[in-house]
């Protein structure tokens, strides 16, 4: 998980600083241009105020570039992530599939582990629905039958006659 986010730390890092680069090339050019068209015109061949405005103009393109990536890129909290990863878990869990891969008591705390680590504010927004189906599974774990099975039979309406 670091290594995962450290890694979309540095190409985000390193994607907006190639924006900057080129937007700041951009600019300058854009801004060398304006000032040959719009601006005073230069006294001597040695005048450098077509540079230095084009220096501005691309370093403000450059920083604007700079903050918009990295605002866009950068990667969130890891919780909104991790909540996502546990409502996927959660939606595809059944009470069959845990006792499958490991112990009762094994499944109940992992279970049990899961509903602490939603309790937790995020702001991914289907996790109640998941938090939901996570307590009903809960409970059929601690029943130690399906829910709606009465009988305790291994499949729910059929009989064994």
């Amino acid at each position: 998980m670091v290594n995962s986010l450290q890694r979309r730390r540095a190409s985000a890092v390193l994607f907006s600083l190639i924006t900057a680069c080129l937007l700041g090339l951009g600019g300058l050019l854009v801004g060398m241009s304006l000032w040959r068209h719009f601006g005073l015109p230069a006294k001597d061949p040695d005048d450098t105020d077509a540079y230095l405005f084009g220096l501005l103009v691309g370093g403000l393109l450059a920083m604007c570039g700079i903050v918009g990536s990295l605002w866009k890129f950068w990667p969130r909290t890891a919780k909104i992530m991790e909540h996502a990863s546990l409502k996927i878990e959660a939606l595809h869990l059944t009470r069959d599939e845990l006792l499958k891969r490991m112990p009762k008591e094994q499944a109940i705390n992992l279970v049990q582990n899961m509903l602490r680590t939603m309790e937790e504010p995020s702001n991914a927004p289907d996790i109640p629905a998941a938090q939901i189906r996570m307590e009903k599974l809960l409970e059929e774990l601690k029943i130690g039958r399906r829910l709606g099975d009465e009988r305790g039979l291994p499949f729910p309406g059929r009989f064994l006659f």
